[in-house]
C-alpha cells in the first residue's frame, strides 16, 4: 500500500530558530518533579485509513482492538513531530494494517534532565493505563521508544503485566538513556528490563555517553561497538546553524532511530551472536546470523555485534 507523507511539519532541532532554541534552553532550565497530569501525555492513531491522525483518548478512539498496535514514544525534549516518528509511522503502516499510536509527552520532556528522567515512571504508568483501559490485548502491542522513551516504554510494560498478568508481547529500545538510569543498571525495576515484554530487544549506538553500556534486553544489538562516534558522525563544528550544531551533538544517539527505520524497511543487521557480555568482551563470539527486524522473537537471545555505513543506507540488504 502506498502512502503520503503524513501531513505534520517536522520539529528536528536543526530546524528550530534562534528564539525557539533560546526558550528550549529556558525549559530544559525547569525542575519539575512529580507533576505530570493526564494532558502532559497525549496519544494520536494513525491506521492505513486515517493516514492525517486522529488524538484519542481511551473514553474516545478508533482504535481496533483486534489488530497489532505500535506505541512509538520519544525522549528529551522531543516530541510527536519529529521526522523519525513520520518515518517509523508511515513504514508500520505500509508494511501492516495495524494501529499506530504516537505519544507526544513534550511538556514534561523539556525540562532539566533529570526532572524528566525522574518523570519517566510517571508517563509510563499513563501509557499503561491508556492500553489497559482501551482494552487492547497486551499480545498485541509493540512500543518502540527512544532515549528517555525507551525506559518509558519499559515502565509501561511492568505496569500492564502488574495490571493483567500478561507481557505486552514486545518493546524496542533505541540506545536507552544512559545518565541517571547507568547508576541503576542493577535495579531493574528502575530501568527498562529484559522482563518488561515477551521480547525487548535494544539498539546501543552511545553506549557510555547518552545510552547505556549494558545490555538489558532480551536481545542487545551493539552497532559500530555500540559506542560514539558511529560513522559518519564525526564531531564537526562547521554546522551550518546553532540547531544543527545542537542536533549534531546528539548524532551518534539518534543515529539508533535511523538504523531501527531502515530496519524496518528491509535492512539487515549482520549480527556476530554472543551468548552474554562475558563472551562479548573476550570476543567469544562465533555464530553470524542475518537479522531482519521481523525475525526477531523470543528465541534470539544474547548480544548481536554488527557494522553499519557511514552514509545512507547505512544497514546493508
Amino acid at each position: 500500500m502506498k502512502l503520503n507523507r503524513l501531513s505534520v511539519l517536522s520539529e528536528d532541532i536543526k530546524d528550530l530558530n534562534f528564539n525557539e532554541l533560546l526558550q528550549l534552553a529556558q525549559d530544559t532550565s525547569r525542575v519539575s518533579i512529580g507533576n505530570v497530569t493526564d494532558d502532559d501525555v497525549t496519544f494520536t492513531l494513525f491506521t492505513q485509513t486515517l493516514e492525517g491522525g486522529k488524538t484519542i483518548s481511551a473514553k474516545q478512539n478508533d482504535v481496533d482492538v483486534n489488530k497489532l498496535t505500535k506505541v512509538i514514544i520519544h525522549g528529551w525534549i522531543a516530541n510527536n513531530r519529529r521526522s523519525w516518528y513520520k518515518d517509523i509511522t508511515e513504514l508500520f503502516l505500509r508494511n501492516a494494517d495495524c494501529n499506530v499510536i504516537q505519544v507526544d509527552w513534550e511538556k514534561p520532556a523539556r525540562a532539566a534532565y533529570v526532572s524528566s528522567a525522574i518523570n519517566t515512571k510517571l508517563i509510563g504508568d499513563k501509557i499503561a493505563k491508556f492500553l489497559t483501559d482501551t482494552k487492547i490485548p497486551p499480545h498485541n502491542v509493540h512500543m518502540v521508544g527512544h532515549s528517555l522513551g525507551a525506559h518509558i516504554a519499559g515502565f509501561a510494560g511492568k505496569r500492564v503485566y502488574q495490571v493483567t498478568g500478561t507481557k505486552i508481547s514486545r518493546i524496542t529500545g533505541l540506545d536507552p538513556a544512559g545518565p541517571y538510569f547507568q547508576e541503576r543498571i542493577f535495579v531493574e525495576s528502575e530501568r527498562l528490563d529484559k522482563e518488561d515484554a515477551d521480547v525487548v530487544d535494544v539498539i546501543h549506538t552511545d553506549a557510555g555517553a547518552y545510552g547505556v553500556v549494558f545490555p538489558i534486553g532480551t536481545l542487545d544489538i551493539y552497532v559500530n561497538k555500540g559506542r560514539a562516534p558511529q560513522p559518519g558522525c564525526a564531531y564537526d563544528f562547521s554546522a551550518n546553524s546553532v540547531g544543527e550544531f545542537v542536533e549534531n551533538s546528539f548524532c551518534s544517539h539518534s543515529r539508533s532511530t535511523a538504523y531501527f527505520t531502515e530496519w524496518i524497511n528491509g535492512g539487515i543487521f549482520t549480527c556476530r551472536m554472543c551468548r552474554s557480555w562475558a563472551y562479548y568482551v573476550i570476543n567469544l563470539c562465533p555464530r553470524t546470523v542475518k537479522l531482519a527486524a521481523n525475525d526477531v522473537n523470543e528465541n534470539i537471545t544474547g548480544i548481536c555485534i554488527t557494522t553499519t555505513r557511514g552514509v545512507r543506507p547505512f544497514l546493508y540488504h
